[in-house]
């Protein structure tokens, strides 16, 4: 089965179960919310111009925003790519550049960081 397939399934087979906690903040999905979110965040790649098998970076820490990311690029088959909000500039210089990621999604918490970068994504 496809990653990026899978929420769908658990969304048909137990949609109203709890499917993540998110532990800092306590805030939960369900399977349903889940798949809703994952099939949004599908459309909205889409319409930005993200391709089958491109590298999609994404900096900032765990959040449940970042799993719907990293299922949406699944469903795309496209290709999530985790840079760790503690590295230093240069070292996230280095990831973005030898990923060969086209995109760089990321939170407020880390604008600071993505600004002292030289080797940001096209987008």
């Amino acid at each position: 089965m496809v990653h990026g397939n899978w929420i769908s399934s658990w969304a048909r087979l137990v949609g109203e179960k709890t499917a993540l906690v998110e532990a800092e903040s306590g805030r939960s999905l369900t399977y349903s919310e889940l798949e809703s979110l994952v099939d949004d965040t599908a459309g909205l790649l889409v319409r930005m111009g993200v391709e089958f098998q491109e590298r999609v970076a994404v900096l900032g820490q765990n959040s449940l925003e970042q799993i719907v990311l990293y299922f949406a690029a699944a469903r795309l088959g496209a290709i999530l790519v985790p840079v760790n909000w503690r590295l230093a500039p240069a070292e996230v210089d280095y990831v973005l550049e030898h990923s060969g990621a086209r995109w760089l999604f990321y939170g407020e918490d880390s604008a600071g960081l993505v600004e002292k970068t030289r080797n940001r994504p096209e987008h």
